[in-house]
């Protein structure tokens, strides 16, 4: 049997692991949970970059469940309010993005608040830049 020691590196800010100290500078630079992140997308899309705390401050604070009692109702009451104020607070994200699923990821991993009020698929809305991108550089072509 064979042993061998390995250095292994992991993110400050997601604890995502690798083994190659170039990999995780790279990934750290741009990871999501970072709030001095690059954007990759933003460049890539033309969009001029916001600074996280002001995407963040788009959505409200958790609500105080403390409130509610032992009711269930009062509580779903309370809930909803919240869920109502996140929804209307991802018109104003996209805004300040300009649509960047990478800007509005980062916000909402940073805003545990409103990771359950939203509905967000990044794999979508990446699809669609790409597909854009694609047919943009087919037309360029002649295609």
């Amino acid at each position: 049997m064979k042993e061998r020691t390995v250095k292994q590196f992991r993110c400050d800010f997601c604890d995502k692991k690798m083994y190659r100290r170039h990999s995780m500078v790279k990934h750290e630079a741009h990871c999501t949970k970072n709030p001095g992140r690059k954007c990759g997308v933003c460049e890539m899309i033309g969009a001029v970059q916001q600074p996280i705390s002001k995407l963040t401050a788009c959505f409200p604070d958790d609500p105080d469940y403390s409130k509610c009692g032992e009711d269930g109702f009062a509580s779903m009451g309370i809930y909803t309010e919240h869920e109502k104020a996140c929804k209307a607070a991802m018109g104003k994200l996209r805004e300040l993005t300009d649509n960047c699923p990478a800007c509005i990821l980062a916000a909402l991993r940073q805003t545990e608040s409103a990771v359950f009020c939203v509905s967000f698929d990044f794999k979508a809305e990446m699809k669609e830049i790409w597909d854009d991108i694609n047919e943009e550089n087919a037309s360029m072509r002649g295609y």
